[in-house]
């Protein structure tokens, strides 16, 4: 029976240098297939980004056109009410002119 020292000490034998090498291979391909996911992971997170913030995009603009709509319908009510505001005050003055007109 061989001590610890005597095992270590002795040289691998071809058996043993292939099976190192296997392993040293599957290693090295779990390791590069690893590589290759995360890779392949981070394109498609970053696809999904690009969707997500295009989507968001197309939302603020529609919100942005709905607003500038709103605002538009704004300013013509607002434009007619101040026209309506003139045209009652002419009504007024004419009525009160002629009210006074009438009394004198």
């Amino acid at each position: 029976i061989m001590s610890t020292t005597e095992c270590s000490a002795r040289p691998a034998s071809a058996r043993d240098l292939i099976e190192g090498q296997a392993r040293s291979s599957a290693a090295s391909a779990r390791a590069a297939l690893a590589r290759e996911l995360l890779l392949e992971r981070e394109e498609l997170l970053a696809a999904q980004a690009r969707r997500l913030s295009d989507a968001s995009n197309q939302r603020v603009a529609a919100a942005k056109a709905a607003m500038s709509e709103v605002q538009s319908r704004c300013d013509a009510l607002s434009a007619a009410l101040e026209e309506e505001s003139r045209h009652r005050r002419r009504l007024e003055e004419d009525w009160a002119r002629e009210h006074r007109e009438a009394a004198a």
